[in-house]
């Protein structure tokens, strides 16, 4: 791997734990506080997370998908590009299944 290659593992990480933190934040405080709304303004609340959290997570993830995809492009053998190309996928596609 070269210093270009470890430049863009350094980027993906760097977006990606920020967003392993979010996903924590969300999961503890945000999603048990959705309990409390009541249901009459469930749907309104819940429209209302998605629209706020999308501007924090979506520059993120897009670093995360160019990142990972370049990695894939310049280094397709390399173990870490592989490992992380292979967690993003699992968690992209976990993402679009189960949490939107």
């Amino acid at each position: 791997m070269n210093a270009f290659e470890s430049a863009l593992l350094i980027a993906q990480l760097a977006s990606t734990l920020p967003l392993v933190g979010l996903i924590w934040t969300i999961q503890l405080v945000h999603y048990p506080l959705f309990e409390l709304v009541g249901e009459e303004s469930q749907v309104d609340y819940q429209k209302e997370h998605m629209n706020r959290i999308t501007w924090v997570v979506a520059p993120l993830m897009l670093i995360e998908l160019v990142t990972v995809g370049l990695l894939w492009v310049l280094a397709p053998f390399d173990v870490w590009a592989i490992v992380g190309a292979l967690l993003v996928a699992v968690i992209w596609v976990s993402t679009v299944i189960i949490q939107v």
